[in-house]
């Protein structure tokens, strides 16, 4: 879904306009080339985070790239543990847990996006029912956690490029 944004998004900029994305299919088809020029700039790249499990449900899921290629996900381990993960452009990982955070049954770090800094955010949970949010700095790789008022939360807002968390309580 990602790949499918950062392509529309560089055909907007080029285009102009802001257009719904089955016009923009309609125009791709329309305009000779573009796609095999977009087609042209994608590259896949497969990996696995270091400690990732192999079995059913375990494994990598990356979930959010900034503009730089730098890419942050969970993974989770062959012991159902979850954890975060940061891949730098050049393919190096760095692996990490908020403090608190509780890894058993596939609980723990879930980064949810980066920013064009750098900056992670997502959430950790201390157990399957209580998540709170956390800010990972993308300078010295400092981590703080915020707590939410004492309500139940489910999971994270929108709004990362100021290194803002910001959240939904139930």
């Amino acid at each position: 879904m990602m790949t499918r944004e950062l392509v529309f998004a560089k055909f907007r900029q080029r285009a102009g306009w802001v257009l719904s994305f089955r016009f923009f299919l309609v125009l791709c088809s329309l305009e000779p080339g573009y796609l095999s020029i977009a087609a042209a700039q994608v590259t896949f790249t497969t990996f696995d985070a270091p400690g990732a499990g192999a079995n059913q449900n375990q494994g990598t899921a990356p979930v959010a790239i900034n503009p730089a290629g730098a890419i942050t996900g969970y993974y989770i381990d062959a012991n159902w543990g979850g954890h975060g993960f940061l891949r730098a452009p050049d393919g190096t990982f760095t692996t990490f847990d908020v403090p608190g955070s509780n890894s058993a049954n596939g609980a723990g770090t879930v980064p949810a996006s980066i920013n064009s800094s750098g900056t992670v955010t997502g959430t950790y949970f201390v157990n399957l029912n209580i998540s709170h949010c956390f800010v990972r700095n993308a300078a010295d790789g400092t981590i703080v956690a915020l707590d939410d008022p004492p309500k139940r939360s489910l999971l994270h807002g929108d709004e990362y490029q100021r290194g803002r968390c910001d959240r939904w309580i139930l």
